[in-house]
This record gives C-alpha cells, sequence and structure tokens, in this order.
C-alpha cells in the first residue's frame, strides 16, 4: 500500500563556526505520525526536489530574513524560498508552521508587528472556518511578530483576540500557515490532530 510522503524543511542552527546543524523538534515528527499513519518522513538536507512528495512542511525555529542577517537565518532562508517556489512549481501542498508560517505571510505581502505577548503565550482563537478548526479554543504561541494585516491572497482560517491572524490559506495555491505550534498542544491534541489533517485536505483538493 502507498505511504505518504512527508518532506521536513529543518531549522538551522550554528553553534561554533562553520559547524551548521540541522533540527526537527521530536514532537513534530511524533504529531506527523499521530495524524498521518504509516507515514514516511524525510529531513531535506539539500536544495533537491528528486522524489515524489505529497507534503512539504516549513517548520519552527529561526527568524525571517526580513528580522535578521544572522548566517543561521540567511542559510535557513534559502531552503524556505527553495520549496516554497517548488511546492508551487509542482504543485506540492506545503503547510508553515510558526517560522514556516510568518515566511509564508512574508512571501505574500502581509505586515508584522513585535508583541511579547505571543511569545510562550496561551490565548484563545477566534475561528474563520470552524469546519477546519473544529472544537480547538486555545493555543499556545512562540513568535516575536505577530502577523497583523490580511490581503485579497489570504483567506484567514483563526485569528487571536487582538485580530493578529493565527492560521491561513493562500488562495488558489495549495499553501496554508499555523502561526502557533500543534505538536506542542498537550491538552487539545487530538483536536490539534484533526485540525492539522482538515488543512491538509483542503489543500489538497482539487476544488482549490
Amino acid at each position: 500500500y502507498y505511504k505518504m510522503k512527508i518532506l521536513l524543511v529543518p531549522k538551522v542552527i550554528i553553534r561554533h563556526k562553520n559547524q551548521i546543524e540541522f533540527s526537527i523538534e521530536e514532537n513534530l515528527i511524533l504529531f506527523l505520525k499521530k495524524t498521518f499513519k504509516n507515514c514516511l518522513i524525510e529531513i531535506t538536507h539539500d536544495l533537491s526536489l528528486k522524489k515524489k512528495v505529497d507534503l512539504i512542511i516549513l517548520s519552527g525555529g529561526n527568524t525571517i530574513k526580513k528580522y535578521s542577517n544572522k548566517i543561521e537565518d540567511l542559510i535557513r532562508n534559502k531552503y524556505d524560498n527553495f520549496y516554497f517556489k517548488n511546492s508551487i512549481k509542482f504543485n506540492i501542498p506545503l503547510i508553515g508552521i510558526c517560522h514556516g508560517a510568518q515566511f509564508i505571510a512574508h512571501k505574500n505581502n502581509l505586515k508584522f508587528k513585535k508583541d511579547k505577548k505571543h511569545v510562550n503565550f496561551s490565548h484563545n482563537i477566534l475561528s474563520s472556518n470552524k469546519k477546519l478548526t473544529g472544537k480547538i479554543k486555545s493555543v499556545i504561541c512562540y513568535h516575536n511578530y505577530k502577523i497583523v494585516t490580511n490581503n485579497k491572497n489570504i483567506a484567514v482560517i483563526a485569528h487571536a483576540k487582538d485580530n493578529s491572524v493565527e492560521s491561513f490559506w493562500v488562495k488558489k495555491k495549495k499553501i496554508a500557515g499555523i502561526i502557533w505550534h500543534p505538536e506542542r498542544s498537550k491538552k487539545e491534541i487530538i483536536y490539534q490532530i484533526n485540525f492539522f489533517k482538515k488543512i491538509y485536505a483542503s489543500i489538497n483538493s482539487s476544488f482549490r
């Protein structure tokens, strides 16, 4: 039987000069295995797309190029750009989590605002699409910059009480973003799994 293939774009870390590390949180791998049974997960380590992939995930970590010129963030930007462009070119569903969602938002000209209340902070979300969000009530965010604007290319799935965008998809593209970390939500993990499944199914469906 066919196994779903997932490609993870990892966080880039430089602890020592000329030593580049690629990092994926274990919780994310476990979350994906629970969400997509018997899936094959690959962590990318180069700028190539040699095999068929069913889903590309831009993981959390790092800071988008707009706000950082650190070497690790510039390297990460190259990876994000490569897989973002190829997801569109080859019509592969792509989901950004936290940093990944910010990268997608920036590529679509959304604006940001620094806010400490979105760093390791739990808050309620307001759903614009309850068919997708289901019973999710609150999320924990870990980002310094919140998304404060929307445009005609973006459909908002959920937002925070301060009206910042928490989840969205790009219209006419198989691309979505989730600003929080669904894999870290212990209390509502079943709701987060269902949400992630529905997000993937939605962006992958032919009617969009």
